[in-house]
């Protein structure tokens, strides 16, 4: 089995690209700050040295670049959220009762 090698932001301006790249566009990481369900994976980055145990094993290199494993693409996962919303809904009716503007 490979060895995993860890990914740990060298300063300030690499951990903020880093960010953008992955925790600002990620689903698990909610807009609100007052979200219940908070991404722990940058605050136990931030939180614990990268030989520490606790630093998460989501940051690391895959082929050479750093990445978090962890990284759902926020637009992704609600276009698939809307999808599986208008699947539920039935369409037919809606449209029949001129309700499908109300929910594009």
């Amino acid at each position: 089995m490979d060895k995993i090698e860890l990914f740990s932001p060298s300063n300030s301006d690499h951990g903020e690209w880093f960010h953008e790249q992955f925790c600002y566009k990620c689903a698990k990481n909610p807009r609100s700050i007052d979200a219940k369900n908070q991404c722990m994976i940058w605050l136990s980055a931030m939180a614990f040295r990268i030989d520490e145990k606790e630093y998460p094993k989501q940051w690391r290199y895959v082929d050479g670049k750093p990445t978090c494993t962890a990284f759902k693409d926020r637009e992704e996962f609600n276009r698939e959220r809307r999808q599986n919303r208008n699947d539920i809904i039935c369409t037919d009716k809606l449209e029949a009762a001129g309700q499908m503007r109300l929910i594009e």
